[in-house]
């Protein structure tokens, strides 16, 4: 029984730990700008000039991310 006990809690560890990571590749709007080294307002304006900029993920209404791996794939394709 005590190894049931043992196996569900290192699920639900491993579980939070999932979501935490996920939650670490998630950058909000200041924290994006500043990871691509830009201003806030030159990463809007980057949203709104390329169709192919990351999607930003909107959680509620003053809440947004943007995903550090589609930031990241992004700038690797404006490589020359």
């Amino acid at each position: 029984m005590n190894t049931q006990a043992n196996h569900e809690e290192q699920r639900q560890s491993n579980a939070a730990t999932s979501v935490g990571k996920k939650w670490r590749e998630m950058l909000r709007i200041k924290e994006a700008a500043a990871f691509m080294g830009v201003s806030v307002s030159t990463l809007f304006r980057l949203a709104d000039k390329h169709d192919d900029f990351p999607r930003k993920i909107r959680v509620s209404s003053r809440c947004c991310f943007y995903r550090r791996d589609d930031l990241t794939e992004w700038l690797k394709s404006r490589e020359a």
